[in-house]
């Protein structure tokens, strides 16, 4: 990660978290550090990078990679083959089936019950319900719970572009699928907030590509449905 991200970086997740620059001051660095930091003037070190981190409760290992609290390299294994057979639940849909055994094998391994590690299983249970055809207000407020878990300033009725951690992109990519039943138009918005949200993610540019393309072609999709390409 180069010095200009890892200030764009520092400066995104305390606007997003609406912090002023002094409430970082627990780092033991200067205001004025802060703003020399954010601005690009001065290089921040990995540990002073790591350190504004902590302090804004985003752990660097938690930013650079997608993980879980307390829970075996097993749940990690059933949660990537969990994602790979929804990947191919629409054209094959046993596979929708075996996606719920794991699920409920990984609801075994582990406490579920809040945090990180809550907001996997909700981001897991809203795709599943996509798949069953469920209701979309259903889905929409798992979502909704889900994303709070880890944005507890979230507003699902303002379609803000700020940086998106966690399984919060997935989140509100269900959401807005969901949503695109009913009013397209805001789900095409909805997206495209997304997709600026991930734009500014930094550091894992992977990743970012990996989350990044499924939403990209589904907007198309959309924009074309609609008319709104040209």
């Amino acid at each position: 990660m180069s010095s200009l991200e890892k200030s764009n970086t520092i400066r995104e997740v305390r606007e997003r978290k609406q912090w002023q620059q002094h409430m970082l001051l627990q780092t033991s660095t200067a205001d004025s550090t802060v703003s020399r930091v954010e601005n690009s003037h001065n290089d921040p070190m990995f540990v002073t990078f790591s350190d504004f981190m902590e302090t804004m409760e985003i752990p660097v290992d938690a930013y650079f990679c997608s993980y879980l609290d307390n829970v075996s390299l097993d749940v990690y294994t059933l949660r990537d083959q969990t994602l790979y057979y929804l990947e191919w639940a629409k054209e094959y849909p046993p596979a929708l089936e075996k996606a719920k055994e794991l699920l409920d094998k990984i609801l075994t391994m582990g406490d579920f019950s809040e945090g990180i590690n809550r907001q996997m299983v909700l981001s897991i249970q809203a795709r599943i319900y996509e798949l069953e055809g469920k209701d979309p207000a259903g889905i929409i407020s798992l979502a909704q719970e889900g994303i709070l878990l880890t944005y507890p300033e979230y507003d699902q009725h303002k379609f803000d572009d700020n940086i998106l951690l966690f399984e919060e992109p997935t989140l509100k990519h269900s959401a807005a699928r969901a949503l695109a039943k009913s009013d397209p138009d805001a789900a095409i918005e909805q997206m495209q907030k997304i997709r600026a949200g991930l734009e500014r993610l930094h550091g894992d540019d992977k990743e970012k590509e990996k989350r990044l393309a499924p939403v990209l072609l589904e907007l198309s999709q959309l924009l074309i449905e609609t008319g709104d390409y040209a």
